[in-house]
C-alpha cells in the first residue's frame, strides 16, 4: 500500500485508543527518541499497534535524541537508533 502523508500525530506520546482513531482517519504516527527511554513503555505499546508503513521516524525533534545520545542535540544520523 503507498501511504500518503497529510495528516500525522508528530511526536507522538499519546494512548493506544487516541492512536488506534486517528489510524481510522489515516493518520501516520511519527516517534521521537523518546520511544527508546525505558520509562516510556506506553509510547512503546502504542509503537506495536501502528502498522509498520504507516510509522515516521523523528530527526528534527532537537530536544528529543534516542537513548544513549539522551540530553544531547538530535539530528538524523540518530534516526537508527529511535
Amino acid at each position: 500500500m503507498k501511504l500518503s502523508v497529510e495528516t500525522m500525530f508528530h511526536r507522538f506520546f499519546g494512548t493506544e485508543l487516541l492512536t488506534r482513531e486517528g489510524l481510522t482517519f489515516g493518520f501516520c504516527v511519527s516517534f521521537s527518541g523518546i520511544l527508546t527511554f525505558k520509562p516510556a513503555k506506553v509510547v512503546q505499546r502504542v509503537a506495536k499497534v501502528v502498522p509498520a508503513d504507516w510509522v515516521l521516524i523523528e530527526t528534527d525533534a532537537s530536544f528529543l535524541a534516542p537513548m544513549p545520545m539522551r540530553c544531547m542535540r538530535n539530528e538524523p544520523a540518530s534516526v537508527a537508533q529511535t
